[in-house]
């Protein structure tokens, strides 16, 4: 499990996409969105954009607002395909620590 704190901007998570521990060829994708759950109940979505369609990997970038909730986030990925097939990936957990101080 990765972590992060609190309202950091900007943190990429990369993600490489299996399916039984096979690489999902992105190739055919015409949209990645994660379902990513926060801590108390809460859920918000992020489009991830394609990084390296044949070894399946792609990315998104967090915002503040994304991980203003401190706990552990849970993510699955849903890759819809070109011709209406859809895949969801293994879900993913991050957890996002509580800031200590912030500066004024």
């Amino acid at each position: 499990m990765s972590s992060i704190v609190q309202h950091d901007n900007g943190t990429e998570i990369i993600v490489t996409i299996t399916d039984n521990d096979r690489v999902v060829d992105l190739t055919a994708a015409k949209s990645i969105i994660a379902t990513i759950h926060r801590a108390p109940g809460s859920k918000i979505t992020k489009e991830f954009v394609i990084v390296d369609a044949e070894k399946g990997v792609c990315k998104t970038a967090l915002t503040a607002d994304d991980v203003s909730v401190f706990g552990t986030y849970t993510l699955q990925l849903t890759v819809l395909f070109n011709g209406g097939n859809v895949f969801s990936s293994e879900r993913f957990r991050l957890e996002v620590l509580p800031l200590l101080s912030k500066n004024k």
